[in-house]
């Protein structure tokens, strides 16, 4: 019974632990947004050609992986949505991904 709750008690602590050290601060996460975003747009520019509209984002945890998704559309289509995923730590565009037409007119030189 002793063992137990101090099994449990040491469970609890740890993973309060490992939680907390790897969480980003918001100041952190919108540092991470305003260097992906134009680095995004660019990049979308860029090879596809089109202006990338963000709507949203989601942040991981640097725990799971240091990305970040950009969701969006391009002008124009504003029904199909393009999500950028950017890796925060080496800060470039890792994927784009959306319907097969806008993947396709990727310019394929570059």
């Amino acid at each position: 019974m002793m063992k137990t709750k101090l099994l449990a008690i040491f469970l609890l602590v740890f993973t309060l632990a490992i939680g907390g050290c790897s969480s980003l601060s918001t100041s952190d996460k919108q540092n991470i947004l305003e260097k992906a975003t134009p680095v995004s747009i660019q990049y979308i520019k860029e090879y596809f050609d089109a202006d990338f509209v963000i709507t949203s984002h989601d942040i991981d945890d640097p725990s799971v992986h240091s990305r970040l998704y950009l969701y969006g559309h391009v002008t124009g289509h504003e029904d199909e949505h393009i999500t950028v995923s950017y890796n925060y730590d080496t800060r470039e565009v890792i994927s784009v991904t959306g319907p097969g037409w806008f993947i396709d007119r990727r310019n394929p030189k570059k």
